[in-house]
């Protein structure tokens, strides 16, 4: 995303940070992967997955839906409303953008910095110490109410909203400026091929990308709402467990897939990634060649002064 020409293009702003926002959610979600099959029990450990990770994987999470939601909305303004976009779609504004919604997110998912807290207990054969978490037992109607809601409602209902609401609109006035172009030449051009073929590119992506959101995050918000409502169940019920945990790895799968659904529906994304390897492969290259020419020349001079 950083080496490529193509996709450092205004129109790609949204989906590099979108791109940059899954891969730190990945790694987030990895490293709480690892700590959890090296069974890992020291309590700064169990620290870090109650205050930290869970805080970042939360915010992330929430920063890639509403970076969807921007890039639907974008690209229906720009298909349905080309002339009231015009001259407003900067890179500066769009920057400006990204960095509201990191800002929003933070500040959102703030209270998950102590919703969970971490709890010590000694095994009474081994009398070693183990640590664990679990969700705070709130009671008030802040904390099981209207914050999990209005969380849930602008993270993730929201964005599913804006997806499948907009994304019908786009296609629709894209098929039919198609269309205008294609009955205003007696024979189709090779302009008017590529235009249908980036149609149906688009079609795929839209549907892929509006179905593939909703599957996964449709749940995992369901279940959040349910989960600050009925804190004991998380700690009770072996099923809600499961599921909570299975949603939630079905979530992270979502912000995982993206790179493979843009490379599928798009051409450009596929040059633009495959000339990033080229890049770094001449990069290589001329670094190899530099020291080879550094070892030929310090060889030289070796030989020229005995």
């Amino acid at each position: 995303m950083t080496t490529s020409r193509k996709l450092q293009k205004v129109s790609y702003t949204y989906l590099r940070w979108l791109a940059y926002t899954d891969l730190a959610i990945i790694i987030c979600v990895a490293v709480n992967v690892i700590v959890q099959y090296l069974r890992i029990r020291q309590y700064w450990i169990r620290y870090y997955e109650v205050h930290i990770n869970w805080y970042m994987v939360n915010s992330l999470s929430s920063c890639s839906n509403l970076l969807i939601t921007v890039t639907t909305i974008d690209r229906y303004l720009f298909v349905c409303h080309p002339l009231m976009f015009q001259g407003k779609r900067t890179q500066k504004a769009m920057n400006s953008i990204v960095g509201v919604i990191y800002a929003v997110s933070l500040l959102m998912n703030l209270i998950h910095t102590y919703d969970l807290v971490v709890i010590s207990y000694v095994d009474k054969i081994t009398k070693e110490t183990y640590y664990y978490f679990q969700f705070n037992n709130f009671q008030d109607l802040f904390h099981t109410r209207i914050w999990p809601l209005t969380l849930e409602a602008v993270a993730r209902l929201i964005p599913i909203a804006c997806v499948l609401l907009l994304n019908p609109l786009t296609l629709r006035a894209h098929r039919q400026k198609t269309k205008k172009r294609r009955e205003m030449q007696q024979r189709p051009a090779h302009e008017v091929e590529v235009a249908e073929k980036e149609e149906r590119r688009l079609l795929v992506l839209l549907l892929t990308a509006s179905v593939v959101f909703l599957v996964c995050v449709l749940p995992y918000a369901v279940i959040s709402i349910l989960t600050y409502r009925y804190t004991t169940f998380y700690s009770t019920s072996k099923i809600f467990y499961q599921l909570h945990a299975s949603f939630y790895m079905i979530q992270a799968t979502n912000y995982a897939v993206n790179f493979y659904m843009y490379s599928i529906a798009s051409s450009e994304f596929r040059r633009s990634f495959k000339e990033a390897f080229r890049v770094l492969f001449r990069r290589y290259q001329g670094e190899v060649a530099t020291e080879a020419t550094s070892g030929t020349v310090a060889g030289t001079v070796s030989n020229g002064a005995t």
